[in-house]
């Protein structure tokens, strides 16, 4: 891995290193998987707040929705983390975005502006989990890679951004199939997506790497 942690450093244990290896991998997962769901809100959700509530000023609170939520859960999810693991609060966080969208799609089929709302709020919970994914990245990183370890992570989430605002096509595909709205579907695959990434961050994430660092560094 290039630089190696300094001699005698727990860093450069053979289980920690296994440990770091471990979440890297499953941090780009990730990444990737819940990028592409939290992806379709900023797009996606637009056009189905402006078919919801039939208002370009409600289209512009969904489109704030997502930003307000994760602004008000990452708090909440940083102190969980800390308490109980990276683990727990990112999936908690992803799981939080994936109910968001079952309440999108719940707000397609029933014109309900207050489901709306809620659920781009919920939505906020995966972009949460997307920045504090970042500094899990960083826990067991040796010090001469922390950065890049940030950074890899970083870059990955722009699959989201790049191909989130394309699950409108196959969602409209879906959503004919099953009689939803045309716009809810693209939420239809962001609830399966956002609730699979949950479930590989918390399986991946032991054991979990900031708990780890504590045990380790209480210990010096």
């Amino acid at each position: 891995m290039g630089a190696a942690a300094e001699p005698g450093s727990w860093l450069a244990l053979p289980e920690v290193a296994a440990v770091r290896r471990r979440t890297r991998t499953t941090l780009l997962v990730g990444q990737v998987l819940g990028s592409l769901g939290v992806g379709a809100a900023p797009s996606v959700g637009v056009l189905l707040a402006a078919e919801v509530a039939h208002s370009e000023t409600w289209a512009g609170v969904a489109r704030a929705g997502t930003t307000v939520g994760a602004a008000l859960l990452s708090l909440p999810l940083a102190a969980l983390a800390a308490r109980h693991g990276r683990g727990r609060a990112l999936a908690l966080g992803w799981w939080l975005a994936a109910a968001g969208a079952g309440l999108l799609v719940l707000a397609a089929v029933t014109v309900s502006v207050p489901l709306l709302v809620l659920g781009m709020l919920a939505m906020g919970g995966g972009a949460a989990a997307q920045l504090q994914a970042r500094f899990a990245a960083t826990d067991l990183a040796v010090p001469a890679h922390r950065a890049r370890s940030l950074a890899l992570v970083v870059w990955v989430g722009t699959f989201g951004a790049v191909l989130g605002p394309n699950m409108g096509a196959p969602g409209e595909a879906l959503a004919a199939r099953t009689g939803l709205p045309p716009l809810s579907g693209a939420f239809v695959l962001a609830a399966a997506l956002l609730a699979v990434t949950g479930a590989v961050v918390l399986a991946g994430l032991r054991p979990d790497p900031l708990r780890l660092a504590q045990r380790h560094t209480a210990a010096e």
